[in-house]
């Protein structure tokens, strides 16, 4: 048997070369940075209930600034710390929300998926309030990428409960009908041509 070690690629950045991106977009900033069409700002919509939307201001204001790593962390290279995401960093850009880029789930609506008995259609309607709100952002609003907030009571009732179904070998760990939800969503939401990411705080 012959063995060959291969050098882990050095990664091209705006200033520099790194093997590690993070540290590469730290140190030497993001590739982005060398082209004339560079974007300075990034926008994001929001939707989400009221809360949820309040949530998601706080959380991507905290992302514009430094977040330092763990104190007791005892893999430095593995636990780095986030340079912040601004012009002044790293990334050369803005990363900018705002309330008129969100899109409120009103309580009626929630209210409504949540006593939905069937699993499946609870799901579909929330697929369906959902799209509306990221329909109406991508043709009604200039929004880079478009963040749905699940708020905690859904969250519990699509993404704390087993998927009904055969168990087999391979399931290690409890299949959850959140994963149907997110991916279902994100093909729905897929022509409208914009980046979407569902998440819950």
């Amino acid at each position: 048997m012959r063995l060959e070690h291969l050098p882990e690629p050095r990664l091209l950045f705006a200033d520099g070369t790194h093997i590690c991106p993070r540290r590469g977009i730290a140190e030497y900033g993001v590739f982005d940075l060398t082209q004339e069409t560079c974007r300075d700002a990034v926008l994001v919509g929001g939707i989400g209930t009221s809360n949820c939307i309040e949530l998601l201001s706080k959380w991507i204001e905290r992302c514009r600034g430094v977040i330092d790593a763990p104190a007791d962390v005892k893999q430095e290279n593995l636990r780095l710390p986030f340079c912040g995401f601004s012009a002044a960093t790293g990334f050369g850009a803005d990363i900018k929300f705002s309330s008129d880029l969100s899109r409120t789930l009103k309580n009626s609506e929630l209210k409504e998926i949540l006593v939905i008995a069937n699993r499946t259609e609870r799901v579909q309607m929330a697929i369906s309030y959902y799209y509306e709100h990221i329909k109406f952002l991508a043709q009604n609003r200039h929004v880079d990428v478009i963040v749905c907030v699940i708020p905690e009571p859904l969250f519990k009732v699509i993404a704390t409960e087993e998927r009904p179904g055969e168990e087999t070998l391979e399931a290690d760990e409890p299949r959850h009908e959140e994963l149907n939800f997110r991916r279902a969503l994100k093909a729905k939401a897929m022509p409208l041509g914009k980046s979407l990411c569902v998440n819950d705080f």
